[in-house]
């Protein structure tokens, strides 16, 4: 037993030197990738891309500043709207939109700084600036007819504004009347200036000083008076048809600075 035993020890460690120091086995060739066939490709599905997510609705509004029109055109604000369409500048009619004195299209989304062209000889003090839809014929305005009012839910979307009188350039400011009232009744204006003074009323109305220096005579719709102002002072007027003299009724005053 212990030959044996002696044996096998010496037996174990000629066997692994021997096999360390032969040579090792060549490496099996590996085999070339194989192409996927054409077919089995249009087979595989392609990736899904996730659907783009939806935009939400845009709330239609109008946004508009109390303003002078510069050169008989008005700026609105801010337009959103959920189609193409136009903005529409309506008079006002006892407190409620009137007739259109202008209208300008915008496009769908929101639309800054709308310029609007409007007729002056119409317009009123107060005027509405309202979103109109074009559901008609594209491009083409057409109200009353197809292209009514845009709403959002029951209301219909405008925005009021006061139409200011401008300030005096050029050595002129101008004064609208309207029945009842000179818009700006009391203006503030410097030696050598000349008022004009426009009427935008249906009934006829005079420009008349408490102290008789200027006078227009009767001023029917559309007519116009001027007057040049070169001494400082302060010149009360009134309407000789609906005024009088002390700021009685339809009247107005100049204040004229050195």
């Amino acid at each position: 037993m212990r030959v044996k035993q002696n044996t096998l020890a010496w037996t174990l460690p000629a066997a692994l030197v021997l096999a360390a120091c032969s040579p090792a086995p060549a490496t099996a060739p590996t085999a070339a990738p194989t192409a996927m066939p054409t077919a089995a490709l249009t087979a595989m599905p392609a990736a899904e891309e996730p659907a783009p997510a939806a935009l939400p609705e845009m709330e239609p509004s109008v946004t508009a500043s109390d303003q002078s029109a510069v050169d008989g055109t008005v700026s609105i604000d801010q337009v959103v709207a959920a189609q193409a369409g136009w903005i529409v500048i309506h008079i006002d009619a006892n407190g409620a939109p009137g007739p259109v004195i202008g209208f300008t299209p915008v496009s769908a989304g929101s639309n800054a700084a709308v310029a609007v062209e409007i007729d002056l000889a119409q317009a009123t003090p107060t005027l509405y600036a309202m979103l109109h839809v074009d559901a008609g014929q594209l491009g083409t305005y057409e109200f009353p007819g197809d292209d009514g009012p845009a709403r959002a839910g029951d209301a219909v979307v405008m925005v009021p504004f006061q139409l200011l009188e401008p300030e005096a350039a050029g050595g002129q400011l101008m004064v609208t009347i309207v029945d009842g009232a000179f818009r700006d009744e009391e203006i503030t204006i410097p030696v050598g200036t000349t008022v004009v003074w426009t009427s935008n009323a249906n009934n006829s109305h005079t420009v008349t000083a408490d102290d008789g220096s200027f006078s227009s005579g009767a001023l029917g719709p559309g007519g116009s008076f001027s007057f040049s102002f070169t001494a400082a002072g302060s010149f009360p007027y009134y309407c000789g048809f609906h005024g009088g003299q002390n700021g009685a009724g339809m009247s107005g005053v100049v204040t004229v600075t050195p």
